[in-house]
């Protein structure tokens, strides 16, 4: 029988339903929408194409994007879970491009895509290649799709302590893939393109600040230990000087990351 794709998206005070059309939505797709009421709706949805797919959209009181993404895991009703941002269009026929991928994958947990970004440090990758720690460190939430009844089988859901909503800054989804790799879970990327972002203005990124900083290196605690951590922290700082250079030197940037290892909760 074959699986059934859906788009699991976050959104935080949805107005209307255009964001399916302005998506390029072609499967059927789960929104949490972070809002100030709460409330179920579903309905059939008809793309550009005419096909007609369903949409259930949860409004929920609650803030973060960690948890609107679990409780979007726990009702999802797909086997194979793309995740997506308001901010994102996909391709034509991506559903297939999705399903085609895990047919011809068949011990894949997790399948990681390329996405084109206005974000200039992205770099698309040409080859096909098992997933590990550092590429697992250099995802965006876009390109991950995974079954979700791997997920399910090892429990693992998103830290609520981490991304939008918790002031704690991002790094979610790189921790969520460190989990799904130390449960021994089997991700793969394979370089063909899903979507296109156009990312907007950030909730969590105000600029290279120090409460930046200090964010970066708690989430490099919480990613890595005390000790890797720390060095990341250096390398990082070292390697990226040149996208803060106008708001501060290495050694401050270094000793604010620090501080959130040290004593950031």
């Amino acid at each position: 029988m074959k699986e059934k794709i859906e788009v699991i998206m976050s959104c935080l005070n949805l107005q209307d339903e255009s964001i399916l059309l302005d998506g390029n939505i072609q499967s059927d797709i789960l929104i949490i929408n972070q809002c100030d009421n709460t409330s179920f709706k579903t309905f059939s949805f008809k793309d550009k194409n005419g096909e007609f797919h369903r949409v259930r959209i949860f409004s929920i009181k609650q803030r973060g994007l960690s948890q609107s993404r679990n409780l979007a895991i726990d009702y999802a009703e797909g086997e194979i879970l793309l995740i997506a941002d308001d901010d994102e269009k996909f391709i034509d026929n991506y559903p297939e491009i999705v399903l085609n991928a895990y047919k011809q994958n068949q011990s894949a947990d997790l399948i990681l895509f390329d996405i084109v970004s206005n974000r200039p440090r992205h770099k698309s990758k040409l080859k096909q290649f098992k997933v590990g720690y550092i590429d697992a460190m250099r995802t965006s939430s876009q390109q991950i799709s995974f079954r979700r009844a791997s997920i399910i089988e090892k429990k693992i859901r998103f830290d609520i302590s981490m991304g939008a909503g918790t002031g704690n800054g991002g790094g979610e989804e790189n921790r969520f893939l460190f989990d799904c790799l130390k449960q021994k879970l089997d991700i793969i990327f394979i370089p063909q393109l899903i979507a296109q972002v156009n990312h907007k203005d950030s909730s969590w990124f105000d600029g290279y600040t120090e409460e930046y900083f200090i964010n970066r290196g708690y989430s490099s605690k919480k990613l890595l230990g005390f000790f890797l951590g720390f060095l990341y922290v250096i390398e990082w700082s070292v390697a990226k000087y040149y996208l803060y250079k106008n708001n501060m030197s290495i050694a401050q940037a270094v000793w604010l990351q620090t501080k959130g290892l040290l004593f950031k909760r």
